[in-house]
């Protein structure tokens, strides 16, 4: 008898193995066998991002003659906005398979009846998901901006080396790199080429056509408004391709009026100089990238992006105000007034787009960084709950997760640039509902309930609080003399 109350009882022997040594046991094991998924997810991901990337660029950089560094440099470049994408990816494989795993050989049991609960399996996961997120916070303002900085402006360069070699390659095709211009070239004569030793602001040796067609656009960019046409020609690029010099001979040109496209004016001559100007280029064509042009949203930080959003918002301010001074300008005619108000509006419509486009780049730099536990949170009962499912299962589970996650960011961006919904929304609304359902699924996993039970349940309950506020009204509308009589009698 005294044997029996000396032994250990099974709730001390659980208080036991929840004690703090065991927990950290337990953690660090479960940590161990989500890294192997989490590189394996990371590896195979990144692997495929990579290959797309080859496919994209492919163009740019065969047939170039390029050194080996500035090919490696690219693909580094590019690293970046991979690793801010695969990151989150493979912590949703890496939570499905390491917990599936677990579930399939009935750990997750195991655990449970030694007083485990699910929330506490899923807490090292989730505090190394939050460190992921703020490391992945720090990298999207700090590495990521630069390095899709430098590899726009390294592959706007690319695209410029050897102009004869991308011309051959593009012979008896519309080339529309230019904003209002279209090229199309019959023959390309290569020989003597020798782009590679011209300085950055000098001439690219001049390649020789032949069957040159020019289209020049209007200033809508819709309609030609000249066509020329010539039989031979050279081309020459200045300022790293962001001009084009065309001397063509023995051509016609045709001056299309704007007003009666019917009627037009052909000249022919025997030489003319074309020069086309890409202010786009102009502005990514620096040698030192840190001083180099615009920088678009992709390549800014969240600061940067922020001093722009003000800068816009007092610049509708200044469109607001210039509006109401011109409707008290008694000078004025009713009809300036109006254009007044109509080019106000129309400002502060376009710096709203700004506005919005800012917006959502900045919330983006901090929602896909917080994907890291959401998807914790959605992973670690989906894979508990995952029985019998093998590596393919979870990993099919995770890619139309992170399919419908990106979708919903891709299509919430376009929303809110059309000023549809607000950009938080747009943002955070995919990690809100993913998050939400986490939550739900983690209950249910703690508390050994079925989601069929409770969508079963759930009706019953409406029924019932319906059936309450019924009785309740019907007691209110009752009449108070009678209340009080029965109160009294």
């Amino acid at each position: 008898m005294r044997s029996d109350q000396s032994s250990p009882t099974p709730s001390a022997s659980n208080a036991r193995s929840t004690g703090k040594f065991p927990a950290f046991t337990i953690w660090r094991y479960i940590l161990r066998e989500h890294c192997g998924p989490f590189a394996f997810a990371f590896v195979v991901i990144f692997f495929v991002l990579v290959i797309d990337l080859l496919v994209d660029i492919m163009d740019a950089i065969l047939g170039k003659g390029l050194d080996t560094s500035i090919v490696l440099e690219l693909f580094a470049l590019n690293f970046a906005w991979m690793i801010a994408l695969a990151v989150p990816m493979a912590v949703l494989v890496a939570v499905l398979m390491a917990f599936g795993r677990m579930a399939n050989d009935n750990e997750i049991v195991a655990l449970m009846a030694a007083g485990v609960s699910p929330t506490n399996l899923g807490m090292p996961v989730l505090a190394v998901g939050a460190m992921l997120s703020l490391g992945l916070v720090w990298f999207n303002n700090e590495v990521l901006p630069d390095s899709n900085y430098r590899a726009r402006v390294l592959m706007a360069s690319l695209q410029r080396r050897q102009p004869a070699i991308d011309l051959k390659d593009r012979e008896g095709v519309f080339i529309t790199d230019f904003p209002r211009h279209v090229l199309r070239i019959d023959r390309v004569h290569i020989d003597g080429i020798n782009s590679q030793s011209a300085s950055p602001t000098g001439p690219n040796t001049g390649s020789q056509l032949e069957g040159i067609v020019v289209y020049e656009y209007d200033e809508a960019g819709r309609d030609p408004a000249t066509i020329i046409t010539a039989a031979t020609g050279t081309i020459e690029l200045w300022r790293g391709g962001a001009v084009v010099r065309l001397t063509l001979h023995d051509g016609e040109m045709i001056q299309i009026d704007s007003k009666d496209p019917t009627r037009d004016l052909r000249t022919e001559f025997e030489n003319q100089t074309i020069v086309i100007t890409d202010q786009r280029r102009e502005n990514s064509s620096p040698t030192d990238w840190r001083s180099a042009g615009h920088r678009n949203d992709r390549e800014l930080s969240s600061a940067a992006m922020l001093e722009r959003v003000e800068l816009y918002r007092g610049q509708i301010r200044d469109a607001e105000d210039r509006s109401v001074s011109a409707a008290s300008d008694t000078a004025l005619t009713e009809t300036q007034r109006a254009d007044a108000r109509r080019a106000s509006r129309r400002l502060q419509r376009q710096y709203s787009t700004y506005i919005n486009r800012y917006l959502v780049e900045v919330h983006k730099k901090y929602s896909i960084p917080v994907a890291c536990i959401v998807f914790v949170l959605v992973g670690t009962p989906l894979g508990m709950m995952a029985r019998g499912a093998g590596r393919t299962a979870s990993v099919a589970v995770s890619l139309a997760l992170f399919l419908m996650y990106w979708a919903s960011l891709i299509g919430g961006e376009q929303l809110a640039d059309r000023a549809i919904l607000p950009p938080w929304i747009a943002m955070w609304g995919a990690n809100i509902v993913v998050g939400a359902c986490g939550f739900l699924l983690l209950f249910t996993v703690s508390h050994n309930v079925r989601i069929g039970s409770l969508l079963e349940a759930l009706p019953r309950a409406l029924e019932a609080r319906r059936l309450r506020r019924q009785r309740s009204g019907a007691e209110s509308s009752s009449d108070p003399g009678e209340i009080g009589g029965q109160m009294f009698a």
